[in-house]
């Protein structure tokens, strides 16, 4: 599990001031309210608009039943379970501890925010295209570009797409592994030059192979290209206009340029992390706001690269077909996600106007970290009724 460093624990008591009294008053209030077995969630003073299940066309006893077996362990170790129907929050509940103004670690979902980041400054002219060459950002290893013709070809895309070709074998040990590459990496003083001077093993854009060290390259790209840090630009562009009034972003304090650790450095409330799922599901808007371009969210879900069977890759996004769809393939109409180490999801199907979170604590056991993908796909999705066609409230 990532721990915050000195930086990102005082970011959180910073943002925390602006939410301070107010979160003291209602946390009572909170905690009796999102427990409760009817009704609709905690309405929250310039949050979420909230509703019952029933009124979204969710069953609500279906979804009471979902919660006793998370109650029971049968989908890992949850810490919070929300639902989010027509842009309205309908379903709230919190476990094992985990509770509403809770700064929950995400993980790897870290990397489709700084994928939405990658699509706004795309928009904004900062960076070229997903086509742009990666020894453009970062000339100061022009050494380890001319190491290998082969890395003299990779691209933004395939940084995207975690099709490098070089030789990262992430899930050889454990995260907890002094041995694993990503921990080696994070104690390296320069992350960017450790993820480019690892040798290739194969052309670029071959296959899928997952890279947190790609990832992490997107803080260096952004930062490089926005003159922001991503974290501060992450504030600027999608947590202040979605009303995220705290997070925490752990950041590489040894070297110089402070990079924001976009592989799986974020920690934010699980209402703020169904924000970021909703704005896939809403091609890109929050209030009538675009955040995320419409056309950038588009591309994100198209399937990429096959990662195995009916799961591909997009930018920074996983995608799987809806329970009961033809073929084996997966696109915007399907369950577009990001999941994180532990058990951390944000699941957003557009089809069903639909978000589901799940915060987690499941690190070790990686099997039973994947529980609330077959809750959702088993559990949950049976539970939706087609919804009357109304203008969405977010």
């Amino acid at each position: 599990m990532i721990r915050l460093g000195h930086r990102a624990r005082r970011g959180i008591r910073a943002g925390a001031r602006s939410i301070g009294l107010l979160g003291v008053l209602l946390r009572a209030d909170a905690d009796a309210q999102v427990g409760s077995r009817n009704g609709a969630p905690l309405k929250l003073p310039g949050d979420w608009d909230v509703a019952t299940p029933a009124s979204q066309g969710i069953d609500s006893a279906g979804l009471e039943r979902v919660s006793q077996r998370i109650e029971a362990g049968e989908a890992g170790l949850v810490h919070g379970l929300l639902v989010v129907r027509g842009g309205r929050l309908v379903f709230e509940r919190y476990y094992r501890g985990g509770e509403i103004f809770q700064i929950h670690t995400v993980q790897s979902v870290t990397k489709s925010v700084a994928s939405a980041l990658i699509g706004i400054a795309i928009a904004e002219g900062k960076i070229k295209g997903v086509d742009q060459p990666l020894s453009e950002f970062f000339p100061e290893h022009e050494s380890l570009f001319a190491q290998d013709p082969r890395k003299q070809r990779l691209t933004l895309r395939h940084v995207l797409t975690m099709s490098l070709g070089n030789d990262w074998k992430e899930n050889a040990y454990p995260y907890s592994n002094p041995e694993n590459i990503v921990w080696k990496m994070a104690q390296s003083e320069d992350w960017m030059g450790f993820v480019l001077g690892q040798p290739m093993a194969e052309e670029p854009g071959g296959r899928f192979n997952y890279n947190s060290g790609a990832s992490l390259l997107l803080s260096g790209i952004l930062q490089k290209a926005t003159g922001m840090q991503a974290h501060l630009y992450a504030a600027r562009r999608i947590f202040d206009p979605l009303g995220i009034p705290v997070y925490g972003w752990y950041r590489n304090v040894t070297h110089g340029s402070h990079w924001s650790h976009t592989g799986g450095g974020l920690n934010l409330r699980a209402r703020d992390l169904a924000k970021i799922g909703y704005l896939y599901v809403n091609r890109g808007k929050w209030n009538g706001k675009q955040i995320v371009p419409a056309a950038w969210v588009e591309e994100t879900a198209v399937p990429r690269v096959r990662v195995d069977g009916p799961l591909w890759y997009g930018y920074q996004w996983w995608l799987l077909p809806l329970p009961g769809t033809a073929g084996d393939s997966a696109s915007a109409g399907g369950i577009v996600h990001g999941r994180g180490w532990g058990g951390q999801y944000v699941f957003a199907i557009r089809s069903l106007d639909l978000v589901v979170v799940f915060t987690s604590g499941t690190f070790e056991d990686q099997r039973q970290s994947r529980l609330p993908i077959a809750l959702l796909q088993n559990e949950i999705i049976p539970l939706v009724r087609p919804l009357a066609a109304s203008a969405p409230s977010q």
